[in-house]
């Protein structure tokens, strides 16, 4: 007997041994796991700081990119009109000299004309036709209409020079200036504009690298969060920490409801009804179609006007009313479009979800306690 007791106490020390080695090392993982996630959780910080100031920068850039842009459009403006202008000038020009050239075409004839009259002339003074007073009446009057349009043509020679010198005036040279000068600007707003579109593009790629990175890191983190989620399923609802599964309807109270209510008339079958009545309304928790909210500021909260919720309330009081409600505003918050049972990592003494870094603490907590 006592060879058999010794055995089982034997057997019983080795197997609280080997309880205690993988206790040992479960805890020695869970230190070690907890000290990587709080590097990463430091990472990540950094990596979101990061990334926060290059938004910052990336939207200052962008302003004054666009501002140079809207400066840029400005010069090309102002260089298309400054052109317009000086063609119109020039266009203005040149039909002042092609009219010059028909005058002085004008003036040639009526030169050569002239010389025609004055040969006319003699050869009638020679030929003793100058004592006809007709022939002579004609001649002087053509000579005084010769004079007076060679009076004119001189005086549009000498506008015909004088818009040849207004030409090369300040005037124009100073347009010809302005035009370079704006032709420069835009030329060096272009390189501007060149250069800093080469720092958006080298921005664009680092805060695609950081998205990335920031990705990543949210892809451990929840991996973290479900091996947690895994390893306290089936704690207690007394525990500090633990896991809650949100949207889920509580049987409770349509369990006591029921009682009140069939006890007296259908004792038998008051369980039973219970029953059904908790499926028929986990069933209308999880039709999408439903959806008994209204608007209230910036936030959805129970409309008492919807004709279920308030047929449940009369018929079966505040408290299955209570536990419906609660059910459906913890689905509308953490799973609105599907609409079932969400497990999460929950503060029980907060009424909160708990953090990454609560949930190790407590799993260590309890290891060292063991």
């Amino acid at each position: 007997m006592q060879q058999i007791v010794g055995e089982h106490s034997k057997k019983k020390f080795c197997e609280d041994e080997k309880l205690k080695s993988k206790l040992d090392n479960l805890k020695r993982d869970i230190e070690m796991h907890d000290k990587d996630l709080e590097k990463r959780e430091a990472k990540y910080e950094c990596l979101w700081r990061i990334l926060m100031e290059e938004k910052k920068k990336n939207a200052m850039r962008n302003s004054l990119l666009e501002t140079a842009s809207l400066k840029k459009r400005m010069a090309d403006e102002n260089v298309l009109r400054l052109a317009e202008d000086h063609q119109k000038e020039k266009e203005d020009l040149l039909d002042r000299y092609l009219e010059l050239e028909k005058q002085l075409d004008a003036k040639q004839a009526l030169k050569l004309e002239i010389v025609q009259l004055k040969g006319n002339l003699d050869v009638m003074k020679h030929m003793g036709l100058d004592e006809d007073l007709e022939v002579k009446e004609m001649v002087k009057t053509h000579a005084k209409s010769l004079e007076e349009k060679e009076e004119e043509l001189e005086n549009l020679e000498a506008l015909s020079f004088s818009l040849v010198d207004k030409e090369q005036n300040n005037e124009l040279q100073e347009a010809r200036d302005e035009l370079m000068n704006e032709r420069e600007k835009v030329k060096a707003m272009a390189t501007s504009l060149e250069e800093r579109e080469g720092e958006l593009e080298g921005l664009e790629v680092l805060n695609t690298t950081l998205i990335v990175k920031e990705r990543k890191c949210n892809n451990e983190l929840q991996e973290a969060r479900q091996v947690l989620l895994d390893g306290l399923k089936g704690t207690s609802s007394h525990s500090l920490i633990g896991v809650k599964r949100l949207g889920e309807l509580d049987s409770k109270p349509f369990h006591e409801s029921c009682k009140r209510k069939f006890s007296t008339v259908f004792p038998s079958k008051a369980n039973g009804m219970s029953k059904n009545l908790y499926s028929s309304w986990e069933e209308h928790l999880r039709n999408p179609e439903w959806h008994p909210f209204k608007i209230n500021g910036c936030e959805e909260i129970i409309d008492d006007e919807d004709e279920k919720l308030k047929g449940l309330k009369r018929d079966y009081g505040d408290d299955v009313y209570n536990a419906v409600t609660t059910a459906l505003l913890e689905m509308n918050e953490h799973n609105p479009s599907g609409r079932y049972v969400v497990p999460e990592l929950w503060n029980f003494r907060e009424n909160r979800k708990a953090t990454l870094k609560e949930g190790i603490k407590f799993i260590l907590k309890q290891a060292r306690c063991l």
